[in-house]
């Protein structure tokens, strides 16, 4: 179930190979091994039929429904598609003080770190840095530089440089265009969020997204 609300149907992509097993089996026979009562189940649908029966907003639906189309929404329609939660259905927008950045640009570290995801990897990339072939799809990493601030730097696309704040430095190649002047954003999967802003927000967020840093290219790697 996504933040929607809607439940997706996952169509598996191959067969078990070797002696591997789906994890509905494995978790079927653990629960049998255990002594558990109702760990009987033959298949996926089983299960989730069971879990439809058991849940009162989706018990009067299929899992053939689940399948088709654009899946099973929960409650039966959209979220806020007509109205909202409110006594009158209408939205509520509340202001909220504007606090400016614990750190900010200036003569030592003119230019804005900012950190960015990249569609083939996940947050510090643990899982999916393992993965041969996420790391082929996405390639080298690389630090987003504008292409005027490149320019005024000596900076060519593909070329060595060093981002460095006050907490310390990476290294990578740059790539440019993508960024307003002023701003390097670079990917947060590999351990860039050592060198970002300590402080936290009102909401005890961590200020990850914006770091005064300098820009630098490498004459040697």
């Amino acid at each position: 179930m996504n933040s929607e609300r809607r439940i997706q149907w996952s169509h598996k992509v191959c067969e078990p190979m070797g002696d591997s097993k789906p994890d509905w089996e494995i978790l079927t026979m653990l629960g049998r091994a255990l002594g558990l009562p109702g760990f009987n189940y033959s298949s996926v649908e089983e299960i989730t039929a069971e879990y439809f029966r058991l849940f009162p907003s989706l018990e009067e639906r299929s899992v053939d429904e689940l399948k088709e189309g654009d899946g099973v929404f929960l409650p039966k329609k959209r979220l806020h598609t007509w109205e909202f939660a409110t006594p009158d259905g209408k939205a509520r927008f509340i202001a909220v003080e504007q606090v400016q950045p614990w750190e900010r640009p200036d003569y030592e570290y003119p230019f804005i770190l900012t950190t960015i995801r990249l569609i083939s990897h996940y947050n510090t990339g643990e899982m999916t840095l393992r993965s041969p072939s996420l790391v082929r799809l996405m390639g080298e990493p690389r630090v987003l530089v504008n292409r005027s601030d490149a320019e005024r730097l000596g900076i060519h696309d593909g070329d060595w440089v060093e981002i460095e704040t006050r907490r310390g430095k990476i290294r990578m190649r740059a790539k440019l265009g993508g960024v307003p002047s002023g701003v390097v954003a670079v990917p947060f999967h590999f351990k860039a969020n050592k060198i970002t802003s300590p402080a936290l927000n009102k909401a005890g967020t961590p200020e990850l997204k914006f770091s005064a840093a300098r820009l630098k290219k490498l004459e040697r790697h």
